[in-house]
């Protein structure tokens, strides 16, 4: 009696083990398989809502609603929840966290960047990760006050005039045009071919020397312009096409019509300048999505995050879940 129960018993553990396996094999075959390894963030600074994806026509961005948007998923209420100004606003864009930092480009970040995080991680060099600008004070996101990372693993940079950043200017401000942005970006795309990018356009928040309405909107169109170029070289570069991820936002709004200065400023909470929005598209994305769920940007570098292997902990960012799941 006692054999046999021993047999049942070898019995039972060993149907045991074979459902046990076969769940592993079932989890390992469904796991998700990303084919993206690189990623480029495109900031078209201040645009409003209401002047792009807000505005039915979508006069002022044709290329990207026309022939960007059904390639990829876009979402159209990201909202900036923290200080809606340039540097505080790309800083939450790259390290996951909102702060308060002086807009002069005199005060470092206190937290380290997504592409901080990934030098370290991958042990990539410092040229397979940029920040590329027409501001040159946002050559300040380059470096952290952060004492666990300042000086470290620090990513390379071409921002303002002179691709020369902090020294370009009082606080590093040394604004150069877009048009030379552009042909920075693809020189450091072509030359280097880093793995993760970020690009700032300066032009939609600055729009010309009499700050009219019409130059406003012509900055808007100049840079939708840029980013189909851009999107249309990825495709036919050997080295991008087909395993690169291309994100599109802004870094904050502007004023709503009627408050305080309107279109021609930005600063607080109000939700011309918190709302934006942002368009990816990539191998591993969705093509055609429109998800209107409201997410944050310390969100994007939480999902890039993602997609590298690399964490941000202590972020209140979110995984922005659409880009994933079909």
């Amino acid at each position: 009696m006692e054999g046999q129960l021993n047999q049942w018993l070898k019995q039972i553990i060993q149907i045991a083990l074979i459902f046990y396996c076969a769940t592993l094999i079932i989890s390992c075959d469904s796991s998700p398989d990303y084919v993206t390894e690189n990623h480029i963030l495109v900031v078209i600074d201040g645009v409003r809502f209401s002047e792009s994806w807000g505005d039915e026509s979508h006069n002022n961005i044709p290329r990207q609603s026309q022939f960007m948007a059904p390639e990829g998923t876009l979402f159209t209420h990201v909202y900036n929840k923290g200080l809606t100004r340039t540097i505080s606003s790309h800083a939450a864009l790259v390290s996951g966290f909102y702060e308060e930092l002086e807009n002069s480009g005199l005060e470092y970040p206190g937290y380290p960047s997504l592409l901080h995080r990934w030098l370290k991680k991958s042990k990539a060099p410092a040229d397979k990760a940029w920040y590329i600008t027409s501001k040159g004070k946002l050559a300040v996101l380059a470096d952290t006050k952060d004492e666990n990372w300042k000086g470290k693993y620090l990513p390379s940079q071409n921002c303002g005039i002179g691709g020369k950043g902090l020294q370009a200017g009082l606080g590093g401000k040394g604004y150069r045009s877009d048009e030379e942005t552009w042909e920075q970006v693809i020189s450091v795309l072509s030359e280097y071919q880093p793995r993760l990018v970020l690009i700032n356009f300066k032009e939609p928040d600055t729009f010309g020397p009499h700050k009219t309405w019409e130059e406003y909107l012509q900055a808007i169109r100049q840079s939708d312009t840029y980013v189909f170029q851009l999107w249309q070289w990825l495709q036919n570069n050997s080295f991008y096409q087909n395993r690169t991820a291309l994100y599109i936002t802004s870094d904050h709004g502007r004023h709503l019509d009627g408050h305080t200065e309107g279109f021609l400023s930005h600063g607080d909470d109000c939700e011309g300048c918190q709302h934006i929005s942002l368009l990816a598209l990539g191998p591993d994305f969705p093509k055609g999505r429109i998800i209107i769920e409201p997410y944050e940007i310390i969100d994007i570098p939480l999902t890039i995050g993602y997609l590298l292997g690399v964490e941000i902990p202590g972020s209140s960012g979110r995984l922005m879940q659409p880009l994933f799941v079909d």
